[in-house]
Formats: structure tokens, C-alpha cells, sequence
């Protein structure tokens, strides 16, 4: 980076805070003859508001390079919504350590007064790692699946650890342990690892160090049963930030693969980070009961939900609907026992919870999802009183599933209808937008967005196509 990127930059920092007084923005350039290295700290408002909403249950910190001709690191903060994944903070630094790091999680923390995240989720960097534990104390900081499954991979394909031609099976007995679902198969994939010929022989010595020093003592990080506690179970990877990655430099910056600092960043908050906050609502608004009715048929309870919520719950209902409920008796208040269809000996424990704990059921499915399995459409039926409004309010009220109707007014908005050629628009929807766009070009007012958002109806009500069995839940 040079002085005249940085002069640039500051310039173009006046402009955002112009068009936009609520933006969060911290500066500290490189200067000569001073050890502080340059910072560069983002959070738009709208941003604050989904990390506020979705980022006290989890939060991602993944890091990509290569974005600029500088290879400076770029950092985004990222939440899991209701649809989608969201960067709802980014920064640049100098370099990738504890230091840099902290500093740059102390300035959003400041900005974010009450974010307190349960648990963080990151690559297997200790850097990271001890940023995120320093500064939000009392968090789990997990190592995502993608990330430990990809340095597995590529130290054993390395002729130098002696594993390359037994990658597989070895893989096969590490993802045993990694996928335990309780201590009893922790133990006993450990067993297996250590029984194995990968550990006794002297050929596969460095495989065996390995492990030893780089994952076994950090196994309460990427052994899966040690992350049942949390709602969003089925986090357990980074992959869907690294696809976010993966479309900023892939698609974005395709044309700008030497941007400066500057022009990177304006590639960023300008347009994709607007594009994503488009997707997450436009998502959201077509999910609503107001755009589309449900079908008559499908429970109240379940309107205005994500739909692979609503999915889920009704494939679960309608599996049980003609199962004996002789197996599904009550223990105590709130807490049921039934016996597995399948598996008569097998008992399951389903709990409603209560204001301060979450529902759950000893099941796998619950496990993997924390989606209502089919036990608990089985205590709807059998109890009328323990119905779906007997839940934990903590879990109903989960804006993990429920659609989000609030208002995300974006600054730098693009002008109505405008979208890059990589538009996610079906091509129809951009052939009618496109005709209407023609026929408008006299009009010299500008569309607000909620005007914006009724002529999109307007022409998605004419030219709606269904995804992939939506049609089981509106009509």
C-alpha cells in the first residue's frame, strides 16, 4: 500500500461518513517512523442490527488474502440469519496476529456495547483463537469442519508425511472421532485411532506426532458432541462464509484483481455488501404471509418461518400421523418418554424447556438439526395441552426461525432495479424489470424502497416460479 492509496482511502472514508453519519468507521494509516501498523475497522448500521439480532448465539471470523495487490489480510465478522450467512463487520490489518487482531475486536466490540457471543467459530489459528476467548470472555471458540477437514487433507497428500497412498483410510478413522456424538463414541474412536496401524507403526511415526501435538489436545474444538449445547447445531462449519469468500473474489473482483486498498473496499461496502443485505431481505419478504398465502392446510404456527423450517415440520407431522401413541407417556411436567416405531427397545426423551432452557430430544434428528422432530409431533398429538405454543419461548422466539420484518435501510442504495450481470434475478424477472426500466426512464422521482418492494411484487405475482417444492407450503 502507499501514501497516495491511504490519502485516497481517507478521502473516500469522508464520503461514506457523508452519505451515511450512522456507518461505524476507524482509520489508522501507516506513517512513516511509527511502529503502529494500519487498521482499517467497518460496520454499517444495518449491520449492527443483525449482529444485535443473530450474533450473541454465534459468530464466524474467517480472514482471506489476495484481495488487493497488497496481500494485506481482510477479516470479516460473519452471523448465521434465518436464511442466509451475513458479514456484518469487517477490518483490514497489517497482519494476522494476536495484536492486530485484538485491537480490531476491541473497537467493534465497542461499538456493539452488549455483544457477548456464546461461541465463535474460526480456521485452526491460534492468533484468532486467542482474540476471540481474550476479548469476549466466556466464549467456546470451535474449529469449523471445513477448516479441519482441509488441513487433514492436505498434510497427508504431502509425500513428505509418508501418508499420501493411505489418505482415505485414515481419514475414514479421524472423521469417526471428529463426528462422535457422545463420550461413549469419543472413547471409542480414540480406541480405534490408537489401535490402529497408523499409530503403532514405525512408518507412520509422523502422522502419529501429528495428531498428537496439533489435535488431540484441542479435540474439545472439533470433536462434534462437544457442541450439542448450542441452537444452531448444524453450524459446524465455515463453509458458508467461505463460499461468501469465495463469490467476493471470484465474482466481484474478477475485473479488479489488482485493486488498490481503496478500490477494494469500495467494491465491498458499495456493492457487495449491499448486494448480500438485497438477498437477505428480498428473501425474508417472499417467505412472508403477506406475499404469498400459505396453503390452508398448513398450521398457522408455522407461518412466517424460514422455509426449510416449515418444511421440516411438516414432513415430521405428516410421518406421524398415523402412528400408535401407546409409547409416548408423560414422566413429569413438560418431559415426555417415547418409544422408537422402529425400535421398540429404543426410548427417546423429548423436553419442552422452559424461559430459561431450550427444548430438546435425545434423538439423532434433534441432534443434528434442533428442528421439532417427529417425537414431538407425537406429544402434540397424544397431550393437546403440550401443543407447538407449550415450546420454550426462548426457542419460538428465535430469530433463527422466525422471518425477520424489520427495516433495513441501506445507505450507497442502488438506484431501483439495477443489478450487476451476475444479478441472482431469475431472467425472466430481469427481462420484465428490464421492459419496465424502458417504459420508466421519463419518470424523474426516485422510488423509495417501499414503493421498490410493491412494484417487485407487482411483477413477481405475474411471473412467480416455484423453487424446488415450495409449492408444499403456498399456494
Amino acid at each position: 500500500y502507499s501514501n497516495i492509496d491511504q490519502d485516497c482511502l481517507e478521502i473516500k472514508i469522508k464520503e461514506w461518513k457523508e452519505a451515511d453519519s450512522s456507518a461505524n468507521i476507524y482509520f489508522r494509516p501507516k506513517e512513516g517512523g511509527n511502529s503502529a501498523e494500519l487498521l482499517f475497522v467497518y460496520q454499517a448500521f444495518w449491520q449492527k442490527k443483525l449482529l444485535k439480532k443473530y450474533g450473541n448465539e454465534m459468530l464466524f471470523l474467517d480472514a482471506t488474502y489476495k484481495t488487493t495487490r497488497y496481500s494485506l489480510p481482510f477479516f470479516f465478522l460473519v452471523v448465521k440469519t434465518n436464511v442466509d450467512y451475513q458479514i456484518v463487520a469487517t477490518f483490514v490489518s497489517e497482519s494476522e496476529t494476536f495484536e492486530s487482531i485484538s485491537e480490531a475486536l476491541v473497537i467493534l466490540k465497542s461499538w456493539n456495547e452488549n455483544l457477548q457471543p456464546l461461541y465463535c467459530m474460526t480456521d485452526y489459528c491460534n492468533a484468532e483463537i486467542h482474540a476471540l476467548e481474550t476479548i469476549f470472555i466466556g466464549c467456546k471458540v470451535f474449529i469449523c469442519d471445513f477448516h479441519r477437514e482441509q488441513s487433514w487433507d492436505r498434510w497427508l497428500k504431502k509425500l513428505s508425511s509418508g501418508c499420501s497412498n493411505r489418505k482415505d483410510d485414515i481419514l475414514c478413522i479421524l472423521r469417526r472421532l471428529a463426528w462422535s456424538k457422545s463420550i461413549d463414541e469419543e472413547e471409542n474412536a480414540q480406541r480405534i485411532l490408537e489401535q490402529s496401524e497408523f499409530w503403532s507403526q514405525e512408518s507412520f511415526t509422523k502422522f502419529k506426532q501429528y495428531i498428537e501435538k496439533y489435535w488431540l489436545p484441542i479435540k474439545k474444538r472439533w470433536v462434534w458432541w462437544y457442541r450439542q449445547d448450542r441452537l444452531l447445531i448444524n453450524c459446524n462449519t465455515n463453509n458458508g462464509v467461505e463460499r461468501q469468500n469465495e463469490s467476493f473474489k471470484y465474482t466481484y473482483l474478477q475485473r479488479h484483481k489488482n485493486s488498490s486498498l481503496t478500490g477494494m473496499l469500495t467494491l465491498l461496502i458499495d456493492d457487495f455488501f449491499i448486494d448480500k443485505l438485497d438477498s437477505y431481505t428480498d428473501s425474508n419478504f417472499k417467505m412472508d404471509a403477506r406475499y404469498r398465502r400459505y396453503a390452508r392446510w398448513v398450521p398457522s404456527y408455522l407461518y412466517n418461518r424460514p422455509h426449510s423450517f416449515v418444511k421440516h415440520c411438516l414432513i415430521k407431522k405428516s410421518n406421524v400421523e398415523n402412528l400408535d401413541l401407546s409409547g409416548v407417556i408423560m414422566i413429569k411436567h413438560g418431559v415426555f418418554a417415547v418409544l422408537s416405531s422402529t425400535k421398540p427397545a429404543t426410548k427417546y426423551f423429548v423436553s419442552f424447556g422452559d424461559e430459561i432452557t431450550m427444548p430438546k430430544c435425545t434423538c439423532l434428528n434433534w441432534i443434528s438439526t434442533a428442528y421439532p422432530c417427529k417425537h414431538f409431533f407425537l406429544v402434540f398429538r397424544k397431550y393437546p395441552a403440550w401443543s407447538w405454543s407449550a415450546l420454550s419461548s426462548l426457542y419460538l422466539s428465535s430469530p433463527f426461525l422466525n422471518l425477520d420484518a424489520d427495516d433495513y435501510e441501506a445507505s450507497h442504495e442502488k438506484p431501483p432495479f439495477s443489478r450487476p450481470e451476475s444479478s441472482i434475478l431469475p431472467k425472466k424477472e430481469l427481462d420484465v424489470i428490464n421492459d419496465w426500466n424502458e417504459k420508466s426512464k421519463k419518470i424523474t422521482s426516485v422510488c423509495s424502497g417501499v414503493n421498490v418492494r410493491e412494484m417487485l411484487t407487482t411483477i413477481q405475482n405475474l411471473t412467480y416460479e416455484f423453487e424446488e417444492n415450495s409449492e408444499e407450503i403456498v399456494l
